[in-house]
């Protein structure tokens, strides 16, 4: 059995937060940050969804896909595959791919901040979303290779620094 399948049955918390950056310990108001977010509109807001992984990345080994248990997995399984890669792309995004250098924060559902929309669907629906999935092994397949494909490819960067974050060479 593969680790993804043996870690199927487990709902997990996932959260991420990326702030301002301070400047040798002056509170936030106080620091001068002329350098714009990386990611607009994410930065200093937290993050967090229940999800329950579905596979891995086969060219990167610290790339992992999750599935946000906030999306009903079977209002995706009737989808063909047009619908389902229009589908990927909707919020809430049924697939998120936690990156192990962007500091994911994963933790036992229990400990989910309350942020975290589908915590309101109860402990019992999200088993049965989960459960739905392990039975499905089909669907996670579609899923994660429609969400693969979906990926643009970056240009690898001329400088040391932009390839170090995308594990290739200048």
């Amino acid at each position: 059995m593969s680790e993804v399948a043996q870690s199927l049955h487990r709902v997990l918390a996932a959260a991420r937060t990326q702030g301002k950056r301070t400047q040798h310990g002056k509170p936030h108001g106080v620091v001068r940050d002329d350098q714009p977010d990386a990611r607009e509109g994410r930065a200093g807001r937290p993050h967090s969804w229940l999800v329950t992984p579905i596979g891995r990345n086969s060219q990167i080994n610290s790339e992992f896909y999750v599935y946000d248990l906030q999306v009903n997995p079977e209002e995706l399984s009737a989808l063909d595959e047009p619908q389902l890669n229009g589908r990927l792309n909707c919020l809430p995004k049924p697939v998120r791919r936690p990156k192990s250098n962007g500091c994911p924060i994963l933790m036992p559902s229990e400990d989910a901040p309350d942020i975290a929309v589908a915590r309101g669907l109860g402990m019992e629906e999200l088993e049965r979303r989960v459960a739905l999935l392990n039975s499905t092994p089909d669907l996670r397949d579609r899923l994660v290779s429609l969400f693969e494909a979906g990926k643009q490819e970056k240009e690898i960067s001329p400088y040391v620094e932009g390839s170090c974050m995308t594990g290739s060479s200048p």
